[in-house]
C-alpha cells in the first residue's frame, strides 16, 4: 500500500473499502475503467467485516455471515470469487427454550400449550405480512399508507393492533431486522426492511448458507494493489460539474467521480462543498447506529442437539442464544448479541464496556437454558462499539424520515454516487444490499463517463 501523503488523479475514487466498496471498485475495472483508487480510513481492508483470533486460537468472523438462494448478486460475486460456502446456515430443527419470571418452558413452536396466544400470533403475523406486501421495495416512500405507517413507531403499531404482551414481544423480535428498539424505529422502515429481503418466510428461513465474507474481502482487495489507500479518512470533498476532490488525512485524489461507499452517519461527519442538498443531509444524519457486542462460545459438540433443542435461549436477563455451529465442524457454537438498540444499551451497557462482564452473564444464562451444559472450550467477545468508522452494524430510522426524504437515498449528487448496505432497496442492510447498491452505483458512474 502506499505510504506517505500522496496527491493522485483518477477517474473514479472509491470511498470505503467494505464488500461494497470493493465490488464497485472490482465492478468498474472490469468495465474497464482501470484508474480507480479506493480511499479507506482504517489500517485494513474490509469495513464491519474483520476476522478476530478467540483466547483458544480460534477465528471467528464480525461482519456479514448468511446468505441464502435468493440473494442473487451475492451468489454470483461469491461464485466469481471462487469462495467458499457452507450449506446448513438453517441450524437444527427442535424446540426452543424461554426463560420467563424464573420459570423454564420448552416448546417446539410458540405458545403451543395455550391455543388463544398461538391463534392471537397467527392474527399479529397475518396483520403485519398484510403491511409488508402493501410495500414497493424499490420505492416505499410512494405507498399508498407511506405517510399513515411512517407517522407512528413498530411500537405504537404492536400496542394499538396486538393486545397480548408475550405475542407482542415475539412480534417485535421477528419485525425488527434493523438495528433499533420498537420504541425508536418507524413502522414504515420496519416493515420496508422485511419487504427488501422478500417478506417474513425469507426472513425465518431463506438463510441457507454461511460465507466466509473476509475471505471476499481478500480475494477482491488483492488485485487493486496500490490502488487501495489505507489510513486515509476522508475529511472533505469539494464537488461539481468537473469531478471531485476527495481530501483525506493522508492526501488528496482529483477524480471525475466519487463512490461513496460507506454508512450513511460516518458521510454526515464529511465537509461538503458545495453542502449536500438537505434532504441527503438530514436522511443521513437521521440514521441510528447499532452498536453492540458479540460472543461466541466453542463447545466439544452441539450438546443442546441431544436434547432435540435448537440451541435458541430467551428471556434471562436479556441474553438470547443462538446456534451457529457450522455444518462442516465437529464443534458446538452458540453466540449471543447485546445492545443493538438504544434501550438495550441502557439496560445492558455494563455487558457491552467489559468482555467479561458479557462472558459471565452468558453462562449464566447458559445454566438457565441448558441445564447440565457443559463449560465452554472457547469463550470470545467482538465489540463493534468503539470503532469510529463503524458505526455499529444494521442501523434506522425513527418515523417522518423515510415517508418524505426516502429517495435522497439513492439520487446521485452530480459526480457523487451512493453506495453502501444501506442504500439498496434490495436487501437493505445486508450483504446482498451492499453488493447490489455497488453494481447499482457503477452503473450510474459508468453512464456518467459515457462508459
Amino acid at each position: 500500500m502506499t505510504e506517505g501523503t500522496f496527491s493522485r488523479t483518477a477517474e473514479v475514487c472509491v470511498v470505503g473499502s467494505g464488500i461494497s466498496g470493493l465490488t464497485a471498485a472490482r465492478r468498474l475495472t472490469q468495465a474497464g475503467i482501470e484508474d480507480v483508487v479506493v480511499v479507506e480510513a482504517r489500517d485494513r481492508v474490509g469495513g464491519r467485516t474483520v476476522r478476530s483470533t478467540t483466547p483458544g486460537g480460534r477465528v471467528v468472523q464480525s461482519g456479514g455471515i448468511h446468505l441464502g438462494h435468493d440473494m442473487k448478486r451475492l451468489m454470483a460475486l461469491v461464485e466469481e470469487l471462487g469462495v467458499p460456502i457452507v450449506e446448513g446456515a438453517g441450524g437444527h430443527e427442535g424446540a426452543v427454550v424461554s426463560v420467563m419470571d424464573g420459570k423454564r418452558s420448552v416448546e417446539s413452536l410458540p405458545f403451543e400449550d395455550d391455543p388463544a396466544a398461538a391463534a392471537a400470533l397467527d392474527e399479529a403475523f397475518a396483520a403485519m405480512t398484510a403491511l409488508v406486501e402493501s410495500m414497493p421495495a424499490d420505492d416505499p416512500w410512494n405507498a399508498p399508507n407511506a405517510h399513515e405507517l411512517d407517522s407512528q413507531t413498530a411500537a405504537s403499531w404492536l400496542e394499538a393492533n396486538v393486545p397480548d404482551e408475550r405475542v407482542r414481544a415475539i412480534c417485535a423480535e421477528t419485525l425488527l431486522v434493523a438495528g433499533a428498539s420498537a420504541e425508536e424505529l418507524s413502522l414504515l422502515y420496519a416493515v420496508w426492511m422485511v419487504q427488501t429481503i422478500g417478506g417474513f418466510m425469507t426472513l425465518l428461513s431463506g438463510l441457507t448458507h454461511y460465507v466466509r465474507s473476509a475471505d471476499m474481502i481478500e480475494v477482491m482487495a488483492e488485485p487493486l494493489g496500490n490502488r487501495i489507500l489505507l489510513d486515509a479518512p476522508v475529511r472533505r470533498v469539494e464537488h461539481g460539474d468537473g469531478g471531485v476532490t476527495v481530501h483525506t488525512d493522508r492526501g488528496t485524489v482529483r477524480a471525475k467521480a466519487v463512490v461513496m461507499a460507506i454508512a450513511p452517519q460516518l458521510c454526515a461527519s464529511i465537509a461538503w462543498e458545495p453542502a449536500l442538498p438537505v434532504a441527503r443531509a438530514v436522511l443521513q444524519n437521521k440514521f441510528a447506529p447499532a452498536y453492540g457486542s458479540k460472543l461466541w462460545a466453542f463447545y466439544e459438540k452441539p450438546f443442546w442437539r441431544d436434547d432435540d433443542l435448537t440451541g435458541m435461549g430467551q428471556g434471562f436477563k436479556g441474553i438470547m442464544t443462538l446456534d451457529e455451529t457450522r455444518p462442516d465442524g465437529p464443534e458446538g457454537i452458540l453466540t449471543a448479541s447485546v445492545g443493538e438498540a438504544a434501550a438495550d444499551i441502557a439496560e445492558l451497557g455494563s455487558l457491552i464496556d467489559d468482555p467479561e462482564v458479557f462472558k459471565a452473564r452468558f453462562l449464566e444464562a447458559v445454566a438457565e437454558y441448558f441445564p447440565g451444559a457443559p463449560e465452554p472450550l472457547d469463550l470470545h467477545v467482538y465489540r463493534h462499539y468503539g470503532d469510529p468508522w463503524s458505526p455499529g452494524v444494521v442501523p434506522g430510522l425513527p418515523p417522518g424520515v423515510l415517508s418524505e426524504l426516502g429517495p435522497a437515498l439513492t439520487e446521485s449528487v452530480g459526480p457523487i454516487v451512493w453506495a453502501g448496505a444501506e442504500s439498496s432497496t434490495s436487501y437493505h442492510g445486508w450483504l446482498e444490499g451492499a453488493v447490489t447498491a455497488a453494481e447499482r452505483a457503477v452503473d450510474v458512474v459508468r453512464a456518467r463517463l459515457g462508459r
